[in-house]
């Protein structure tokens, strides 16, 4: 949903570009920073304490107010150094919120922007670069007095220009959360979908297979009988594709708790294989990046296992080309003598030299860290 400008400093997304460096986006305000190539140290860990900070890498950081609740949910790189930023805003002076996707250049200056959408709420959860210069946009639509909305999905050309729309979904809350590309120029959307089990309603991981021109190629849903939301998605570098997020199952006590969520799909949506990993009570993966050798790196947070229901740390995991894991961090951020803290990954991109970058928030700031 839109934040409110008072929320917290939280990078939730993030991308690379091989010459215009880092860029991370926040939920608040409409908030950009760019980082240059290279300069991506971070506190290392020296006999459990952190090491002293690098110098500040951001080269620029804008901005953007609209109205008074704006929201960037998604960023994608631009063939020449620029970038390409998707959310929601409020119109001013209406009780509406309109998808807003904004086009810079490699400095951070608005090259165009635009809104789309109706009368309801409409968001804009995430952004595609396609082979012509132009973009894929993906989130949900509500029509007007409507306590449901469809997944929607938006492309533009080089120049914002909308040359079709989709809506997708049923009677409930369907929406898509994620997006990639596929070889054949068609895309994967993953999100949420209602769907009835045992006479009710519980939400579905979902994924949409579309062609080059919106046409749907073929859907599934996954889950069992509880919540099951697919937050991420990516193309696997050997074909098929990786889908994670959060698969609830009932825990301790009969206490339905959030679980890490990932699987693998072929080029067909056939399930290959599928892992659910409950390291703690409430985790989930909220980004999927794709390795080369088939495997993928998973970001999310997973439950202090000393805190309460409201405390997490980082989570960061490589799963080989079978689903198998080759190694996890468990990495805390803020000061842990404070009370119901919070650290998550919101966000994972390939590095410029192999690497992998991370974005997301502690309790109080926004959070960038590398890993090899």
């Amino acid at each position: 949903r839109p934040a409110s400008s008072g929320s917290r400093r939280r990078l939730h997304r993030v991308a690379a570009s091989w010459s215009a460096g880092l860029l991370a986006l926040g939920a608040s305000l409409g908030l950009a920073t760019c980082a240059v190539p290279g300069m991506y140290a971070v506190p290392t860990q020296d006999a459990g304490k952190p090491s002293a900070p690098p110098p500040e890498p951001v080269t620029w950081q804008r901005v953007f107010d609209r109205s008074q609740d704006d929201e960037f949910n998604a960023a994608a790189a631009a063939p020449d150094e620029g970038w390409l930023l998707a959310g929601t805003t409020k119109a001013p002076g209406e009780g509406n919120w309109d998808g807003w996707v904004m086009r810079l250049d490699g400095r951070g200056n608005i090259v165009w922007q635009h809104t789309f959408g109706g009368p309801s709420m409409d968001v804009f959860k995430a952004a595609v670069a396609t082979p012509d210069g132009g973009w894929l946009l993906a989130g949900y639509t509500a029509a007007q007095n409507s306590k449901a909305w469809d997944g929607w999905v938006v492309r533009l050309d080089g120049q914002g220009n909308s040359l079709w729309q989709r809506t997708f979904g049923g009677a409930g809350l369907d929406e898509f959360n994620a997006a990639a590309a596929a070889p054949d120029g068609g895309w994967l959307l993953a999100g949420t979908t209602f769907r009835s089990i045992g006479g009710r309603s519980q939400l579905g991981g979902w994924a949409v297979r579309l062609g080059a021109q919106g046409d749907l190629l073929w859907e599934r849903t996954f889950g069992g009988a509880f919540s099951n939301k697919f937050l991420a998605a990516a193309a696997a570098s050997n074909g098929g594709w990786l889908l994670a997020g959060s698969a609830a199952l009932a825990g301790s006590g009969n206490l339905v708790e959030d679980n890490g969520w990932v699987m693998r799909l072929d080029d067909q949506g056939q399930l290959l294989w599928e892992h659910i990993i409950d390291r703690a009570a409430n985790d989930a993966f909220n980004a999927v990046a794709a390795a080369q050798d088939g495997g993928c790196l998973l970001t999310g947070y997973t439950g202090r296992a000393s805190g309460g229901p409201a405390e997490a740390d980082g989570w960061v995991m490589r799963l080989d080309g079978r689903g198998e894991v080759r190694w996890q961090i468990v990495r805390p951020g803020a000061d842990k003598s404070l009370p119901n803290t919070n650290d998550v990954f919101d966000a994972s991109a390939l590095a410029l030299d192999g690497g992998w970058l991370l974005a997301g928030f502690t309790e109080i700031e926004g959070w960038v860290v590398r890993v090899d």
